[in-house]
């Protein structure tokens, strides 16, 4: 299989154009805000206007937000960290536009700033309900975020038209141009005042309440990755309810009131803690796809099956995470251990697929906190691609096997139960013929000699001892096909009715008082026997048979065995997985046995 990884590379080391517009967007207003800032004339028109404090308050949430956007459109594996960070650092940095004044362009940069305001909590919220996805999942947060939007654009194309800031009783920032107004309606504007502040303060508590659930909610691993962002998100979501209830009860607006200052300077904070956590993420998922990137190499030395599962887990730092593989033949996908498994997401969980060529080769079961914080699919395929794929190779061999070894098992029962059937025939169909048989000639002997015809008798009475020596032997025959005692006692009376029968002092020593199940007392029963068959004939002195119980498994030990071939019953205690070995006279067999 071609690997990609240098194709991978190179893609990733080429940012799209239109990507680097997003950046450059969030750049250009951010540095635009830091000459707006210095260029400030007197008189507070912008919080940041009112004290070093809040300037540099509001520059570090305002320009930390754009500097992580930036980041994070040019590492391309995180685009959506970036249009976060981009829009809300361009609606923090709006009202800062709106209080520039004493230039000539001045108007159009306050009426530019006077629109974006609004969509700083709708922003906020969308983040709370798509993180870290990328993607609002429910019906009922797609329609809280297009409401969100949808006030926002309301307002701001509202004040944008119709509101002309000179007739504003409560202005105190821009009161002289709005380059966007056509028709002034100072009631209207009002209204959508109140109406703007209302919406941000309700998506605000919303949005908190959200994030609030959605971190209780989630898993042990998926909770760590989201608490950098839906904490601060929540903080920031809180601070603008404060924000818009405290306009709501004094719409007079002062920047050098303590009470308002303090406000600025928590949505600064939560806006900065928010950044940080953009941050944070960033650094989360370089550090991931570098651990992925060395997941073929810890993997090159073909470790045990599952491994793949335990290396990526630990890469990623989720340890609920699993792999499963898709095998061609059954259409199905299987863990390492061969299982059949049915992968699907659900609201914590997040599947993977990892293909080649466009067929499927495996997925990937993980949090919902990997999704979107990097291209899992592309990172694992151009890093771990083959060492999925020999995995997959190995759970199939070992399914194979599997089977393998069933089949096997199957023979082997197919054979046990033919020879129970013609013992059964044997005892109950050829026996008792000759029992018949030998009935009648003793019968007729005995009239014979009634008779006085001992010429006769002499010869029905050879013909009887004759018809007691085949019923000895076919019994014998019967008994060797298969000891129905076996099956009816067990174990232990099968082994001792051997011991007495065989042609050498035969010592049984421990034997399981419980009844194992049918496969493994036939397959000990035929190990021991195959021992002594294999003694009497080498007239070997004696044997020692001892079975006992072990952990998963019964042990077959026999001692003073000679060096007879015994491939055959490899080949029937390898049929239950089980496996026999042969060292300086001891015949040793253990025999799977749950």
């Amino acid at each position: 299989m071609a690997l990609t990884a240098s194709t991978d590379a190179s893609r990733r080391g080429r940012v799209p154009p239109v990507r680097l517009a997003v950046p450059a967007l969030g750049l250009l207003w951010g540095t635009a805000s830091i000459g707006i800032i210095a260029s400030l004339a007197p008189g507070v028109t912008t919080y940041a206007a009112a004290s070093p404090r809040l300037a540099a308050a509001a520059l570090v949430a305002g320009l930390g937000l754009i500097a992580v956007a930036t980041a994070a459109h040019v590492a391309s594996h995180a685009p959506r960290i970036g249009s976060f960070a981009t829009l809300l650092g361009i609606a923090w940095l709006a009202p800062i536009w709106v209080g520039w004044q004493g230039h000539v362009a001045s108007g159009l940069v306050r009426s530019i700033g006077m629109v974006g305001v609004p969509f700083l909590v709708p922003v906020l919220a969308h983040l709370v309900l798509a993180w870290p996805g990328g993607h609002v999942a429910t019906a009922t947060g797609r329609l809280i975020v297009a409401a969100g939007y949808a006030s926002a654009v309301t307002v701001s194309l509202g004040r944008g038209l119709i509101y002309d800031p000179f007739f504003d009783l409560y202005c105190w920032s821009n009161c002289t141009t709005n380059v966007f107004l056509v028709h002034n309606d100072p009631p209207l504007a009002r209204a959508l005042r109140s109406f703007g502040l209302w919406a941000a303060a309700a998506l605000g508590v919303v949005a908190a309440i959200i994030a609030i659930y959605r971190l209780a909610a989630a898993t042990a691993a998926g909770r760590a990755p989201r608490w950098y962002v839906l904490a601060p998100a929540c903080a920031a979501a809180l601070s603008e309810t404060a924000y818009a209830t405290a306009l709501l009860h004094d719409p007079l607006e002062n920047p050098q009131h303590q009470t308002y200052q303090t406000l600025y300077l928590l949505r600064a904070a939560a806006l900065t803690l928010l950044a940080a956590g953009f941050a944070s993420t960033l650094v989360r998922a370089r550090r991931q796809r570098l651990a992925v990137a060395r997941v073929a190499q810890q993997l090159a030395a073909a470790p045990p099956l599952g491994s793949l599962s335990t290396v990526l887990a630990h890469a990623l730092g989720d340890d609920t995470l699993d792999v499963a593989y898709w095998l061609t033949d059954t259409g199905g996908y299987v863990d390492a251990s061969g299982r059949t498994v049915d992968p699907v997401p659900t609201r914590n969980r997040a599947v993977t697929s990892i293909r080649r060529h466009g067929e499927p080769v495996a997925v990937v079961v993980h949090g919902r906190a990997l999704q979107g914080e990097h291209r899992l699919e592309h990172e694992i395929g151009s890093a771990a691609r083959l060492a999925i794929d020999n995995e997959r190779l190995r759970v199939a061999l070992l399914i194979h096997l599997d089977r393998l070894r069933a089949s096997r098992a199957r023979i082997v029962q197919t054979a046990d139960e033919t020879r129970r059937r013609l013992e059964r025939d044997l005892h109950d169909g050829a026996q008792q013929s000759l029992l018949a048989a030998t009935y009648e000639l003793r019968l007729g002997r005995d009239q014979a000699r009634a008779a006085g015809d001992e010429a006769l008798a002499a010869t029905l009475d050879a013909a009887v001892d004759e018809a007691q020596a085949a019923l000895a032997e076919l019994r014998d025959i019967a008994h060797g096909i298969f000891p129905a005692i076996l099956d009816e006692a067990g174990l232990g009376p099968a082994l001792w009715t051997l011991a007495d029968r065989a042609g050498i002092p035969v010592n049984i020593g421990d034997v399981p008082q419980e009844r194992l199940a049918n496969g493994v007392e036939r397959a000990a029963y035929v190990v021991v026997t195959e021992a002594v068959e294999a003694a009497t004939a080498h007239e070997a002195a004696q044997l020692s048979v001892a079975i006992e119980r072990a952990p998963g498994a019964v042990v077959v030990q026999v001692d003073g065995v000679p060096g007879a071939p015994y491939d055959h019953l490899v080949d029937r205690v390898g049929a239950l997985g089980g496996h026999l070995t042969r060292t300086h006279g001891r015949l040793r067999a253990e025999i799977p046995c749950d």
